[in-house]
């Protein structure tokens, strides 16, 4: 929440908001910590092993190259950013930073119009090796944003107003943060991406021979990817397995070290002996980390998953399925031992249209299709009633979420006569629709994939249903999505795939997701939708510093979108997470509903 066009620390505290696909809220005021509390944590000396169900195993642990939530979990442990929102308040908290960004205007100068925003680093905060955290690994961390051979398009969508990092020379821990423009979100968003260190992962020390600035820079930046063949080296090494797979090459601040995966078994993560965050947790409340040790085990079968809960095999539960969460809470023996949450989800689910396929790049196709779901019936079976339907990006919490979009609801006739205006007839009288598209008859055959996630196959099963008495034949295909993420999404050889999106209780940023720029193998716009008015209201939306005024783009944003129909909005769920009750916590408001470092036994 915005107050008179100055920033607050306090994510909009709603009942209780999203959490966007990355990262980003403008922050510039002091922490609320009491500055007086020198106190430090006490360590209890018992054995706290929390034994983590999850879905899917990550696709890799290298924050930059990940697009697996499961992998973001994980990193959350080994690595660490300048700031972050708190799990249960959302409001802006120091991490490795001693305080928030202190922001101010740039008046003289390259960056004139801009703005720096400074920060430093813990005394105490020291990598692996023993040496200290400084700016240094800041620089290089963006360094490897901006390196034109590293494959960083998800990130580097959202730090493209950073030009400059300024290191003090006398104290590295400090260090300033230069833009050349205003961008609403800076104040977080310089802070919270994971830093690496320079030391494990540029152990030849490449990227030292470059400066941050020309790496900014669009042509300079452009002309080094076309010629520098260190920069390839670097790229080719960052890219390479033993930094996503290998124990002994993934590292970073944080208070976990990774000790053991392999395919397919258990991963293990441990407690770093005399992390040196334990002696700040008491005065930096997100420095806390109670576990000595974490076992993750990705089941995708709900039944055997269930089992090995209840014979003990799994203390905690996360994105269970409606039913059976509703089956566990009233089962006797689940219900003694553990303790059922249902926080408010911090996501929005949908089906994503490829709108470079032919079939699909008719909007009134789009919009058939939407008609065709009946979202309200899968909300009450799918969902069991836990989650409110949606038809736009933006959630229904924030300030600028638009009221008065279009509701698609369903409605098989208004389907037809969409699909009728956009050529599609049954002309063999087979029962599915065909129209002719670069010169053969093709029929309305679309294969959408759905993971192992019973919420999606459901969902889709119930469109497949309805689909069907329109003509539209659906088949619905489950497969592992770091596959489908893999291949057919990436090469937008797809029709329609279930998808989620994590939101932030930032301002929203929906540049990554929404803009044309962002229409790569590698970025997130996997709809491949692309919309002039929509671009320009995105970048808009960045730079303008009036909040009623970015609330009118932001409106007209959410109408392009409903109007396109370049997905088909579901639901924002509700979390289900299951915890065992000799655990001290609560749920929080940051997926997936629980804070790991915080379950302390009683």
């Amino acid at each position: 929440m915005k107050i008179n066009n100055r920033p607050s620390t306090k994510f909009q505290s709603m009942n209780k908001l999203p959490f966007l696909l990355a990262i980003l809220l403008l922050s510039f005021l002091s922490c609320k910590v009491d500055p007086k509390d020198t106190t430090t944590e006490v360590a209890d000396s018992r054995e706290n092993v929390v034994r983590l169900h999850y879905k899917s195993e990550p696709d890799k642990l290298n924050p930059m190259l990940s697009r697996s939530g499961y992998a973001t979990r994980i990193n959350d442990l080994i690595f660490q950013t300048m700031v972050e929102a708190d799990p249960h308040t959302l409001e802006l908290q120091p991490m490795l930073a001693k305080s928030l960004a202190v922001e101010k205007e740039i008046t003289e100068g390259k960056y004139k119009g801009g703005y720096s925003y400074s920060y430093e680093i813990h005394d105490e905060a020291v990598w692996d090796n023993g040496s200290p955290i400084t700016g240094h690994d800041y620089a290089f961390t963006l360094k490897m944003v901006y390196n034109p051979q590293v494959n960083s398009s998800v990130w580097r969508g959202y730090f493209s107003f950073i030009k400059d990092v300024i290191v003090d020379e006398t104290n590295p821990k400090k260090f300033k943060v230069m833009t050349d423009k205003y961008y609403m979100s800076a104040g977080y968003a310089s802070g919270a991406f994971y830093i690496y260190p320079q030391y494990k992962y540029d152990p030849k020390g490449i990227m030292k021979n470059y400066a941050l600035v020309d790496l900014t820079d669009p042509e300079k930046s452009a002309n080094l990817g076309k010629t520098d063949k260190q920069l390839q080296e670097f790229a080719t090494e960052f890219h390479a397995t033993k930094f996503s797979h290998e124990v002994e090459n993934i590292g970073g601040s944080g208070p976990y070290k990774l000790s053991a995966w392999k395919a397919g078994e258990v991963i293990q993560l441990d407690k770093k002996e005399n992390w040196w965050g334990t002696v700040l947790a008491s005065k930096y409340p997100l420095l806390r980390a109670y576990p000595t040790q974490f076992l993750i085990e990705a089941i995708v079968d709900p039944a055997t998953a269930t089992t090995k809960l209840k014979d003990g095999g799994f203390d905690v539960m996360s994105e269970v399925s409606p039913e059976l969460f509703l089956e566990l809470k009233n089962n006797e023996l689940t219900a003694k031992n553990f303790n059922f949450y249902t926080p408010e989800a911090t996501a929005n689910y949908y089906f994503v249209f490829n709108n470079q396929n032919p079939k699909l790049d008719d909007k009134r196709v789009r919009k058939a299709l939407t008609h065709l779901l009946n979202r309200d019936k899968a909300v009450e079976t799918a969902m069991a009633g836990m989650g409110v339907k949606v038809d736009g990006p933006i959630h229904p919490t924030k300030p600028y979420f638009h009221k008065n979009l279009k509701k698609y609801n369903f409605d098989i006739n208004a389907a037809k006569t969409l699909l009728s205006e956009a050529g599609w007839k049954d002309s063999n009288g087979d029962g599915t629709l065909d129209k002719v598209i670069n010169g053969e008859k093709t029929e309305l055959n679309l294969d959408v994939f759905v993971t192992a996630n019973p919420l999606g196959k459901e969902t889709a099963l119930i469109w497949k249903a309805d689909a069907k008495k329109a003509g539209v034949n659906l088949e619905v295909i489950q497969k592992d999505f770091r596959k489908i993420q893999a291949n057919e999404l990436r090469r937008r050889e797809y029709d329609i795939c279930v998808a989620g999106v994590a939101q932030s209780a930032s301002a929203d940023d929906p540049y990554q997701r929404w803009h044309s720029d962002s229409n790569t193998p590698d970025g997130s716009n996997i709809q491949s939708f692309e919309n002039e008015e929509a671009d320009q209201l995105i970048e808009d939306i960045r730079e303008t510093k009036d909040v009623d005024l970015r609330k009118e783009k932001y409106l007209r944003f959410q109408e392009i979108i409903n109007e396109e129909q370049p997905v088909c909005f579901l639901f924002a769920p509700t979390e289900r997470v299951i915890i065992h009750k000799k655990y001290d916590t609560k749920a929080t408001l940051r997926r997936p509903g629980y804070f790991p470092n915080l379950l302390k036994l009683k």
